[in-house]
């Protein structure tokens, strides 16, 4: 079996590999730079020890050397997870932002609505949810209007107020 000198095999500097831990902000990430600091460090002597300080089986952590001496510390910090992209392109997510600015909508099946008329993609209702938040769309809240209320009757009280 063959002795791998971990020392000169890793080619960052320990000093650096610390930095880059601390930098770094996903928990999976931060441990993979932690296995190649352990092992240059020589705190740990083989790949078994390294895994297991960060709770990876023997496996694993054969795994992380090999990818790491294929592509690097680049191909070790490659975030692998990338979520589903929006089903809206950026023109129909500014068309509905304008759309949503207008007064014209109060309730989520209306833009529902909007959506599925002029898009022809349907949302759930939890969806339509998760989309505004990404967008960071604020829940409007309309001030309270009387049920008997005649609107033909209030816009044509504020026509007559704009000619004074």
């Amino acid at each position: 079996m063959t002795v791998i000198d971990y020392h000169k095999a890793i080619r960052e500097a320990e000093k650096t590999l610390l930095e880059r831990e601390r930098e770094q902000s996903k928990a999976f990430l931060r441990d993979r730079i932690r296995f190649l600091r352990l092992l240059k460090s020589g705190q740990c002597p083989a790949l078994k020890q390294a895994g297991q300080l960060i709770s990876l089986s023997l496996r694993s952590s054969q795994r992380l050397w090999k990818l790491y001496q294929q592509g690097g510390l680049a191909a070790l910090l490659s975030y692998p997870y990338h979520g589903k992209p929006c089903r809206l392109s950026k023109e129909q997510t500014a068309q509905l932002k304008d759309y949503l600015s207008q007064d014209g909508v109060q309730f989520l099946h209306e833009a529902k609505a909007y959506i599925e008329q002029r898009f022809g993609l349907r949302y759930s209702r939890s969806g339509l949810h998760r989309l505004f938040k990404r967008m960071k769309v604020k829940k409007k809240t309309g001030r309270p209007s009387n049920y008997r209320k005649d609107e033909k009757g209030a816009k044509a009280f504020k026509k007559s107020l704009e000619r004074w």
